[in-house]
């Protein structure tokens, strides 16, 4: 009967090498990111990104205002990370890297400004830091009055980081809420 041992062991070097450079980066604790005032800045994210783009990791972008954290945020996030490691041919869920675009405070009050008093943008950004599926959060830089992502991502594609591999999902609808 084959062991985990023995299937290890039959991996060739290159496959060993390649499965170890698509480990997701550890996050660091939430006590450090809170007292980071540049933890979801652009600068940080770029730098994130562009490692993972350099081992390989396919980038999915996600994007909402994510007031009021709940369950259907969290599924939705595992569903973009899904679309992600469906799209790689090795189907590796360390090979995607989910960068997460929280709207900021002027997009999320002019959305809701009922849900935009419950919690600032680097709040809503650290809720959804902590969430197990996302791997890199930053909040947007559109300017005021603009509700849209371009600006966003203008920003990755000036930085190198959109092409023909990356993907960008959706909040789909669920149970009517999100």
């Amino acid at each position: 009967m084959p062991t985990l041992e023995g299937a290890v062991a039959s991996q060739s070097v290159s496959e060993k090498l390649i499965a170890e450079s698509l480990q997701r980066p550890t996050k660091r604790k939430t006590r450090e990111v809170m007292q980071d005032p540049n933890a979801f800045s652009w600068e940080h994210a770029v730098q994130q990104l562009k490692e993972a783009k350099h081992k390989g990791q396919t980038i999915i972008i996600s994007n909402g205002h994510f007031a009021l954290f709940h369950a259907g945020h969290s599924l939705s996030l595992e569903e973009a990370r899904e679309v992600g490691v469906e799209a790689r041919a090795d189907h590796n869920t360390n090979g995607v890297a989910l960068l997460v675009i929280v709207n900021n405070d002027a997009q999320t009050f002019m959305k809701d400004p009922v849900k935009a008093a419950a919690g600032n943008a680097h709040d809503r950004a650290l809720n959804v830091y902590g969430n197990t599926y996302s791997d890199v959060v930053v909040v947007s830089e559109a300017p005021v009055g603009d509700t849209t992502l371009t600006t966003d991502f203008q920003r990755l594609a000036n930085e190198g980081l959109i092409d023909e591999n990356t993907i960008y999902t959706f909040h789909k609808l669920l149970f009517g809420v999100i």
